[in-house]
């Protein structure tokens, strides 16, 4: 039995949000991306910690691992208002939701779920760019 990989979950996380949120994400990645300049709505997941106790006896563990799914929007620009802004982010997390919910037993893990309130951040600025930034704490849970 080889230990869990973060790389591997927080892959199979992004490639099922990259489905889920396909009519409202722009681009989702699997790692921390530089935000291409303009590009909006944009998600990264990306590793936040983890947590490996030790083996039992029958050589069984539970490894615990976080990520943090960001989704980062567009404040304002050309024909984009706050409005929009706000719409998109509530829009993104909605769907974000759903995929986890949808999601928490099965795949490469046995619980996958929000860890914590998430926190936005309104005035990120990138590149000389506005954006909205939400912070979406998720915790998975692997045994074997």
């Amino acid at each position: 039995m080889s230990a869990a990989g973060r790389r591997a979950v927080r892959e199979e996380i992004a490639a099922g949000l990259e489905v889920a949120l396909a009519s409202t994400a722009a681009a989702v990645y699997p790692y921390q991306a530089a935000i291409p300049a303009g590009l909006s709505p944009v998600v990264r997941i990306f590793s936040a910690g983890i947590q490996r106790p030790p083996l039992a006896a029958d050589g069984t563990g539970r490894t615990h691992m976080r990520f943090t799914v960001q989704t980062w929007v567009l404040l304002y620009g050309d024909n984009w208002t706050e409005e929009d802004a706000e719409n998109t982010l509530d829009a993104l997390e909605e769907g974000i939701a759903n995929w986890v919910w949808q999601n928490q037993l099965g795949h490469s893990w046995s619980d996958l779920r929000y860890t914590e309130l998430s926190t936005v951040d309104n005035a990120v600025i990138e590149g000389g760019t506005p954006y909205i930034v939400e912070d979406i704490p998720l915790e998975v849970w692997i045994y074997g």
